[in-house]
């Protein structure tokens, strides 16, 4: 028995050895990677729900942006734009050019809210809010490349409402202004795009065009 378990240790041993890996001691040799790094198509459906037109393609562009309708707004008072089921509010840069230059994008009434009917009557004192509530990019929240900026507009204005820095904002990104949710179905909510109605304005239906000017030429 004695002899039977010093045999087998001395074999494991054996086995052991011949086992061991062999490790070379000469230089470890390197490989080099070359690429250039070309400008994106910025192709495909936008990141978020926020239209359901069909989304622009570019290596720079306003991929998409929301429409705003409302619900009847009494004479004097303030309502927030009725969002569509399944679907958010706010505007969706991409910069895919590589370029590093930053951007801004301004808004303005361009076509003024007129009447549908008649005379076409423009409706005068009118006040737009659009606010931030969060900017994400691959649907996650982002705080450091891209600015959404609430504005105030009134007519004949233009205002910066998302922006990016120098060397920031190169990707794709959504200024989100309102998420879709339950609090949606009460007209009155202080939340989202909100337009104001003077006590000086005729009862009628109206309906104006916004403008969203996306340039390379960040803001400071």
């Amino acid at each position: 028995m004695k002899k039977q378990k010093i045999s087998v240790l001395v074999l494991s041993i054996a086995l052991g050895s011949v086992m061991l890996p062999n490790v070379g001691h000469a230089i470890d040799p390197t490989s080099t990677v070359d690429v250039t790094v070309s400008a994106g198509a910025g192709e495909g459906p936008t990141e978020e729900n926020i239209s359901d037109k069909e989304p622009n393609e570019g290596p720079f562009v306003i991929k998409a942006v929301s429409d705003f309708k409302y619900p009847s707004i009494p004479i004097g008072k303030t309502r927030s734009a009725t969002l569509a089921t399944g679907y958010d509010s706010g505007i969706e840069v991409v910069d895919v050019t590589g370029d590093g230059t930053g951007w801004n994008v301004k808004v303005a009434m361009t076509e003024p809210l007129a009447m549908t009917t008649g005379q076409k009557e423009e409706l005068k004192g009118w006040v737009l809010q659009i606010p931030t509530k969060e900017v994400v990019s691959g649907r996650q929240v982002v705080t450091d490349q891209a600015l959404g900026v609430p504005v105030t507009l009134t007519k004949d204005a233009s205002k910066t409402v998302f922006k990016a820095d120098v060397g920031k904002g190169m990707g794709r990104y959504t200024n989100i202004f309102e998420r879709n949710g339950a609090q949606n179905s009460n007209p009155e909510r202080t939340t989202g795009v909100q337009l104001s109605i003077p006590n000086t304005a005729r009862a009628a239906s109206y309906t104006g065009k916004l403008t969203w000017t996306l340039t390379n030429t960040p803001e400071a």
